[in-house]
């Protein structure tokens, strides 16, 4: 699938981690939860490698630059020039990166973590699709990324040792089901009120992943939501010329049918995400929304910019503003041009996006978003490739980009 604006994903995930990291602390007060490793399902949007080792897709487009060229310096099978959500999940919990589970061989492989998600996964079994007459893009879905989870568990020794990891363990399982969709509508030309029909069944299979992971021990589990389908680059293509004007939302340009169809998928999963939790008090279940993330920058692309630009961030002593008209002002220093394209303003470690040993040993004991502010640098990102690329740019804070909510 295209790729989509990562930098909000990320934040609106981050943000639901964090909540759901507070737990009680005996005294009436909170505590944050303490992540060992993280397990995640799901499609291209979570795919750290396993699609290069299927050969449905081991040759595919993510095989091959320009994949993976500003951050790693080569493909790695993750459908982005650079990092995924999952990947400044990880980074910013501290914990190591999860290894794909089709690179992995051995327990040690998967004691700080697994990725099972698949490029071009579905939610529904192969045998859904083939009665009706559709074929996946790839033979992968949410039951066997369960099978997989499950041998893992097995590799990692006895039940208790199991638990023990799983209940430090943060899940996030999804985005999935937005490939189930692409197939019905694209397969056969299906109506959007056809495939609205699918919708409990994906919601179904992922409301069973949920389950399953609970039960063998999951304390922390974060579901993103459907992004808006009615957005997606491919999916407007391909009903270019057959949908009329008014078809089309006249403030982003997005398909709205599509846009049904996504949030009629959204109202269904925040609703069995509400069962479980009750079902399951002991554990968190945290919806996160990227449907609005989405949408929000497609509807106004220079909000983002805007607020940036009236940003001021310190970098020890000095203070650096964006200003006008393509100067930096810094604090004792005389103005300097910016280079052109230069449209946002954040905070970044230099290095290719990786933080600095020393800066961080010198942050270690405090807590996480401290320890980011300190082990962080300005960064600077440019549209036309100059200085930074979208992947370089750190996350954010929740003040930059207020359209990330996070809805329990």
């Amino acid at each position: 699938m295209a790729p989509l604006p990562r930098l909000l994903l990320a934040v609106a995930l981050l943000h639901a981690a964090a909540a759901s990291a507070a737990t009680d602390d005996g005294e009436g007060g909170r505590r944050r939860a303490r992540y060992d490793r993280v397990f995640s399902f799901g499609d291209s949007l979570t795919d750290t490698g396993n699609a290069l080792h299927l050969s449905p897709t081991g040759a595919g487009p993510a095989s091959r630059p320009p994949y993976g060229e500003t951050f790693f310096r080569r493909p790695t099978g993750r459908a982005s020039d650079g990092r995924l959500v999952v990947d400044f999940i990880v980074e910013a919990l501290g914990v190591p990166h999860p290894t794909p589970y089709l690179a992995g061989k051995a327990a040690a492989d998967f004691r700080r973590g697994a990725n099972f998600a698949v490029g071009g996964a579905t939610a529904l079994d192969l045998n859904f699709f083939e009665s009706r007459g559709l074929t996946p893009f790839v033979p992968v879905s949410l039951d066997n990324q369960t099978s997989w989870f499950k041998n893992v568990l097995h590799l990692l020794g006895s039940v208790e040792e199991q638990r023990k990891i799983t209940s430090t363990s943060l899940f996030l399982v999804g985005e999935i089901g937005v490939n189930d969709y692409f197939v019905s509508a694209l397969g056969r030309n299906r109506t959007v009120g056809e495939v609205k029909t699918f919708v409990p069944r994906v919601v179904a299979a992922v409301g069973s992943v949920i389950t399953d992971v609970i039960a063998a021990g999951a304390r922390t589990v974060v579901v993103p939501g459907m992004i808006p389908l009615g957005c997606e680059p491919q999916l407007l293509a391909h009903y270019k010329g057959g949908a009329g004007a008014g078809e089309y939302d006249p403030e982003s340009g997005c398909l709205t049918r599509l846009n049904d169809l996504a949030e009629l998928h959204n109202r269904e999963l925040r609703r069995m995400l509400s069962g479980l939790r009750r079902a399951h008090p002991g554990t968190a279940v945290v919806y996160a929304d990227l449907y609005r993330a989405v949408t929000d920058l497609v509807v106004s692309p220079a909000k983002l910019q805007e607020q940036a630009a009236g940003r001021v961030l310190r970098r020890r002593r000095r203070r650096v503003q964006l200003r006008r008209r393509r100067v930096l002002r810094r604090g004792g220093h005389c103005c300097v041009r910016r280079p052109v394209g230069v449209r946002l303003l954040g905070r970044g470690a230099f290095h290719g996006g990786r933080q600095q040993a020393h800066r961080l040993r010198r942050a270690r004991g405090l807590p996480l978003a401290r320890r980011r502010r300190r082990a962080g640098a300005v960064q600077l990102m440019g549209h036309d490739g100059g200085l930074a690329s979208q992947d370089r740019l750190r996350l954010v804070s929740s003040s930059l980009v207020p359209s990330c909510e996070l809805q329990v």
